[in-house]
């Protein structure tokens, strides 16, 4: 049975983290080309940006490490990334495409701070404190904008609640849009009725 040793862990971890965060950074500008919502679209703009920031922060410590790039990939944030968009594909409503948008951007970032917060540890533990910080500080990036997110979810909520979307003919109506409130705003100011 082949051991694994430690650099060969770190060096498996941050390839993975690289992979995803090359994943976001090429998925979240396409995404922002699709919403309604002028703020919406500079904010996943700078998320995307943040994205690839973290992606180059990454690439320098494998630089450290020898490693094998081009053959890693991470099908978890690519299966996140597929559903989410087929699900985006199919609603035609502009405001309730926003709603959609944001809870989507909100899985992906999800997903992107569990990978981090298992890195984290794990890199501590294997011998590799100095990373281990380099690494919870992205983490913590990542931490401070999920506030900022949900204060945008429900502001575009509330927005889609004012613009039903029609039906025609025979069709139902569309089932109406509601926000359970259970999210905090971080203080960001309202977003304007007419985008």
């Amino acid at each position: 049975m082949k051991t694994i040793s430690p650099p060969q862990i770190l060096t498996d971890q941050i390839e993975q983290l690289h992979c995803m965060e090359t994943q976001i950074a090429r998925t979240l500008p396409i995404l922002a080309g699709s919403v309604l919502n002028v703020r919406l679209r500079r904010w996943l703009s700078c998320r995307a940006r943040r994205a690839r920031e973290r992606r180059d922060q990454l690439k320098e410590l494998l630089d450290l490490h020898p490693h094998s790039l081009a053959s890693k990939s991470y099908d978890s944030i690519r299966s996140i990334l597929t559903e989410g968009n087929r699900d985006l594909a199919r609603i035609h409503h502009p405001y309730s495409r926003d709603v959609a948008m944001i809870e989507h951007c909100i899985r992906i970032e999800q997903h992107a701070r569990t990978a981090y917060g298992i890195a984290v540890p794990l890199t501590h533990r294997i011998g590799f404190p100095q990373i281990s910080v380099r690494l919870k500080l992205l983490l913590t990036e990542l931490e401070t904008a999920r506030h900022s997110y949900h204060a945008m979810e429900a502001e575009l909520f509330a927005i889609a609640a004012c613009h039903p979307q029609p039906h025609v003919g025979n069709s139902a109506p569309a089932a109406s849009i509601k926000y359970n409130g259970s999210r905090k705003s971080s203080g960001l100011a309202p977003l304007a009725v007419g985008y």
